[in-house]
């Protein structure tokens, strides 16, 4: 059964900055079974496949392409993990995450940028320092070995999380728009 074993998932560009080839050298430090998922395309796509062959990862790292937006959650729903690596400090705080949170994904995420808005290190997610792959690699592996119910909390807060955050959002947009037809008035 593929849910049984555990899996670590990316949706995004692959591009600079982007982090991605750190997700594939903690990979190699990981001690359990394990697949990883990475969603997405872009320039580094080649390189980003030599480095899993050079790492002799070909059975536990499956590039997926490019997933049209509606079809997302069917990919999400298979991870038990997401990681969202950037390098980028002007990273917007990257609506994927956002989205895996509202499937219940709990996010192992580098201390960066937008991601300090709404990740709360051991309730929603898990911190890494940015560029960290042996820390990513250690906090990866911090996630696995968290008991079921631990687990389940994490996911329900990362749940929590992308609906207030949405709240909040859909919150913000109404008042703008009330506030508009006011100014009008």
């Amino acid at each position: 059964n593929e849910k049984e074993c555990f899996t670590i998932g990316y949706v995004g560009r692959f591009s600079e900055g982007k982090g991605i080839e750190h997700i594939i050298e903690a990979a190699v430090l990981l001690k359990f079974k394990y697949r990883i998922l990475l969603v997405g395309k872009g320039p580094l796509l080649e390189k980003l496949i030599l480095l899993v062959k050079q790492n002799k990862l070909d059975e536990n790292i499956q590039f997926i392409g490019a997933i049209p937006n509606n079809e997302l959650v069917n990919y999400y729903n298979k991870f038990d993990v997401f990681v969202f690596p950037t390098m980028r400090k002007a990273e917007s705080f990257g609506n994927v995450a956002i989205e895996a949170m509202a499937c219940k994904i709990p996010i192992i995420g580098s201390k960066i940028s937008g991601l300090n808005d709404y990740l709360k290190d051991n309730e929603n997610g898990l911190f890494f320092p940015p560029g960290d792959y042996k820390m990513l690699a250690e906090k990866i592996t911090e996630f696995y070995e968290l008991s079921t119910e631990e687990k389940e909390i994490m996911k329900e807060n990362a749940y929590k999380t992308a609906i207030e955050y949405e709240t909040d959002k859909l919150t913000k947009k109404f008042i703008n728009k009330l506030s508009e037809i006011v100014d009008r008035n």
